[in-house]
Protein backbone atom coordinates (compact mmCIF):
# COMPACT_ATOMS: atom_id res chain seq x y z
CA UNK A 1 0.00 0.00 0.00
CA UNK A 2 2.85 2.34 0.80
CA UNK A 3 4.43 1.79 -2.63
CA UNK A 4 1.14 2.49 -4.36
CA UNK A 5 0.73 5.76 -2.44
CA UNK A 6 4.26 6.84 -3.43
CA UNK A 7 3.56 6.14 -7.10
CA UNK A 8 0.35 8.12 -6.89
CA UNK A 9 2.16 11.10 -5.30
CA UNK A 10 4.91 10.99 -7.94
CA UNK A 11 2.32 11.00 -10.71
CA UNK A 12 0.49 13.92 -9.10
CA UNK A 13 3.77 15.83 -8.71
CA UNK A 14 4.67 15.27 -12.39
CA UNK A 15 1.23 16.44 -13.52
CA UNK A 16 1.46 19.60 -11.36
CA UNK A 17 4.99 20.34 -12.58
CA UNK A 18 3.91 19.92 -16.21
CA UNK A 19 0.91 22.23 -15.63
CA UNK A 20 3.18 24.88 -14.08
CA UNK A 21 5.63 24.65 -16.97
CA UNK A 22 2.82 24.96 -19.53
CA UNK A 23 1.36 27.97 -17.67
CA UNK A 24 4.78 29.65 -17.55
CA UNK A 25 5.38 29.06 -21.27
CA UNK A 26 1.91 30.40 -22.09
CA UNK A 27 2.56 33.59 -20.08
CA UNK A 28 6.15 34.04 -21.26
CA UNK A 29 5.53 33.72 -25.01
CA UNK A 30 4.77 37.17 -26.49
CA UNK A 31 1.24 37.59 -27.80
CA UNK A 32 0.48 39.69 -30.86
CA UNK A 33 -2.68 41.63 -31.65
CA UNK A 34 -3.22 43.24 -35.06
CA UNK A 35 -4.65 46.77 -34.97
CA UNK A 36 -6.31 48.68 -37.82
CA UNK A 37 -8.12 51.74 -36.53
CA UNK A 38 -8.93 55.27 -37.70
CA UNK A 39 -10.70 57.40 -35.12
CA UNK A 40 -11.55 61.00 -34.34
CA UNK A 41 -9.53 61.87 -31.26
CA UNK A 42 -9.62 64.99 -29.13
CA UNK A 43 -6.63 67.34 -29.03
CA UNK A 44 -6.28 69.65 -26.02
CA UNK A 45 -3.59 72.34 -25.86
CA UNK A 46 -2.07 72.23 -22.35
CA UNK A 47 -2.00 76.02 -21.90
CA UNK A 48 -5.72 76.34 -22.69
CA UNK A 49 -7.58 73.14 -21.71
CA UNK A 50 -11.01 74.61 -22.50
CA UNK A 51 -10.14 74.65 -26.20
CA UNK A 52 -10.68 71.21 -27.69
CA UNK A 53 -10.53 70.20 -31.31
CA UNK A 54 -10.91 66.97 -33.22
CA UNK A 55 -8.04 65.38 -35.11
CA UNK A 56 -8.00 62.11 -37.02
CA UNK A 57 -5.76 59.41 -35.58
CA UNK A 58 -4.79 56.36 -37.64
CA UNK A 59 -3.22 53.38 -35.89
CA UNK A 60 -2.24 50.29 -37.87
CA UNK A 61 0.24 47.64 -36.89
CA UNK A 62 0.91 44.94 -34.33
CA UNK A 63 0.76 45.27 -30.56
CA UNK A 64 2.96 42.69 -28.86
CA UNK A 65 2.51 41.99 -25.16
CA UNK A 66 5.26 40.20 -23.30
CA UNK A 67 5.75 39.04 -19.74
CA UNK A 68 9.43 39.99 -19.95
CA UNK A 69 10.79 43.12 -21.61
CA UNK A 70 7.61 45.20 -21.82
CA UNK A 71 4.93 45.59 -24.45
CA UNK A 72 5.68 47.10 -27.86
CA UNK A 73 3.95 48.40 -30.98
CA UNK A 74 5.28 48.17 -34.53
CA UNK A 75 3.40 49.92 -37.30
CA UNK A 76 2.07 53.40 -38.03
CA UNK A 77 0.57 56.10 -35.85
CA UNK A 78 -0.53 59.01 -38.02
CA UNK A 79 -1.92 62.21 -36.53
CA UNK A 80 -3.58 64.43 -39.16
CA UNK A 81 -2.56 67.69 -37.49
CA UNK A 82 1.12 66.60 -37.38
CA UNK A 83 2.59 66.01 -40.88
CA UNK A 84 5.82 64.38 -39.63
CA UNK A 85 3.80 61.38 -38.44
CA UNK A 86 3.33 60.25 -42.05
CA UNK A 87 7.00 59.17 -41.93
CA UNK A 88 8.40 55.87 -40.67
CA UNK A 89 7.59 55.23 -37.01
CA UNK A 90 10.29 53.48 -35.00
CA UNK A 91 9.02 50.65 -32.80
CA UNK A 92 7.29 51.97 -29.69
CA UNK A 93 8.31 50.12 -26.52
CA UNK A 94 5.96 50.70 -23.59
CA UNK A 95 8.10 50.87 -20.47
CA UNK A 96 7.04 50.13 -16.90
CA UNK A 97 9.67 52.65 -15.74
CA UNK A 98 7.87 55.32 -17.79
CA UNK A 99 4.44 54.34 -16.39
CA UNK A 100 3.47 52.49 -19.56
CA UNK A 101 4.45 55.22 -22.02
CA UNK A 102 6.51 54.70 -25.15
CA UNK A 103 8.40 57.26 -27.23
CA UNK A 104 6.91 58.35 -30.57
CA UNK A 105 9.96 58.75 -32.79
CA UNK A 106 9.79 59.13 -36.57
CA UNK A 107 12.48 58.79 -39.22
CA UNK A 108 12.56 61.86 -41.44
CA UNK A 109 15.22 61.33 -44.11
CA UNK A 110 18.51 60.89 -42.27
CA UNK A 111 17.29 62.40 -39.00
CA UNK A 112 14.97 61.28 -36.22
CA UNK A 113 12.06 63.39 -34.96
CA UNK A 114 10.92 62.78 -31.39
CA UNK A 115 7.34 64.10 -31.14
CA UNK A 116 6.19 62.87 -27.72
CA UNK A 117 5.00 59.90 -25.70
CA UNK A 118 2.12 57.51 -26.20
CA UNK A 119 0.21 55.00 -24.09
CA UNK A 120 -2.51 52.73 -25.47
CA UNK A 121 -4.47 49.62 -24.66
CA UNK A 122 -3.65 46.36 -26.44
CA UNK A 123 -6.49 46.90 -28.92
CA UNK A 124 -6.16 50.71 -29.15
CA UNK A 125 -9.54 51.19 -27.47
CA UNK A 126 -7.89 53.85 -25.29
CA UNK A 127 -5.05 56.04 -26.56
CA UNK A 128 -3.25 58.94 -24.88
CA UNK A 129 -0.54 60.86 -26.74
CA UNK A 130 1.46 63.65 -25.12
CA UNK A 131 2.83 65.87 -27.90
CA UNK A 132 5.91 67.95 -27.25
CA UNK A 133 6.03 71.63 -28.14
CA UNK A 134 9.01 73.52 -29.55
CA UNK A 135 10.45 75.61 -26.70
CA UNK A 136 12.12 78.01 -29.15
CA UNK A 137 15.76 77.25 -28.34
CA UNK A 138 16.00 73.95 -30.19
CA UNK A 139 14.52 71.99 -27.29
CA UNK A 140 11.11 70.35 -27.09
CA UNK A 141 9.11 69.93 -23.93
CA UNK A 142 5.84 68.95 -22.35
CA UNK A 143 4.36 70.38 -19.15
CA UNK A 144 1.09 71.75 -17.79
CA UNK A 145 1.62 74.90 -19.90
CA UNK A 146 3.32 73.58 -23.04
CA UNK A 147 2.54 70.80 -25.44
CA UNK A 148 -0.74 69.04 -26.13
CA UNK A 149 -2.64 65.89 -25.26
CA UNK A 150 -4.50 63.74 -27.76
CA UNK A 151 -6.96 61.29 -26.27
CA UNK A 152 -9.31 58.66 -27.60
CA UNK A 153 -12.08 58.13 -26.74
CA UNK A 154 -13.14 61.66 -25.91
CA UNK A 155 -14.89 60.48 -22.76
CA UNK A 156 -11.78 59.17 -20.99
CA UNK A 157 -12.64 60.10 -17.44
CA UNK A 158 -9.97 61.50 -15.15
CA UNK A 159 -7.45 61.86 -17.94
CA UNK A 160 -5.09 63.50 -15.45
CA UNK A 161 -5.02 60.27 -13.46
CA UNK A 162 -4.31 58.27 -16.61
CA UNK A 163 -1.48 60.60 -17.65
CA UNK A 164 0.64 59.91 -14.60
Amino acid sequence: MNERKRTHLKTLFIILAAALILAFVYLAVPKECGIERRVDATLVQNGSPAERRQTALTISGTYKSSLFGGDSFAGKVEIDCLPVTAGELLNVVFSAEDKGYGALTYRSGESLEFVGYMRMSKTADEVIICLFEDMGDGRKGWSADTGAVISYPDNIENIGDKLY
